[in-house]
């Protein structure tokens, strides 16, 4: 039954998980302007957030969900002034400007950008909740075993 759940759980996250919007615009910009580790290292900073949700939403953590549907106003808008921030910063650049001259903040600064911004959405929460009661994780104590299998999966999907 494990590896089923570990199959799913990677169906899961290849499906969910794929960033999507700004995020992937973000990680995609990142592989062409700095090369393939740093598009890697963001978008790994995205699954991590995505990683967070599952397992809040399969371990029923229901006061930190509760929390983020309350606040998730304003955790958007907090997203959303950030996403305006990096636009702002990106238009006020020159495009003829080589490559080269362009200041790469480093592996660690593409993944917290991308983990802070990737945070900024708690919808995920609420579409890994509907996805891991589909697949049948309700966060109950006789299932935690299933649960971190069903992340692992997500993770690796």
């Amino acid at each position: 039954m494990e590896p089923i759940l570990f199959m799913k759980g990677a169906a899961l996250g290849f499906f969910l998980c794929v960033p999507v919007g700004p995020i992937g615009l973000l990680c995609a910009r990142r592989i062409l302007i700095y090369g393939r580790l740093a598009g890697v290292v963001s978008l790994l900073g995205a699954s991590t957030v995505e990683v967070f949700y599952c397992s809040v939403a399969g371990f029923g953590l229901n006061w930190v969900s509760i929390f983020l549907r309350q606040e998730q106003i304003r955790i958007q808008c907090f997203g959303a002034f950030i996403l305006i921030l990096l636009a702002i910063g990106m238009l006020a650049r020159d495009p003829h400007h080589g490559v080269s001259e362009k200041p790469f903040k480093g592996l660690f600064g593409a993944f917290s950008s991308t983990f802070l911004l990737a945070l900024a959405n708690p919808m995920s929460i609420l579409v890994f909740t509907a996805a891991l009661a589909a697949v049948g994780v309700h966060g109950r104590k006789s299932v935690y075993t299933s649960t971190v299998v069903l992340v692992a999966g997500v993770f690796c999907g």
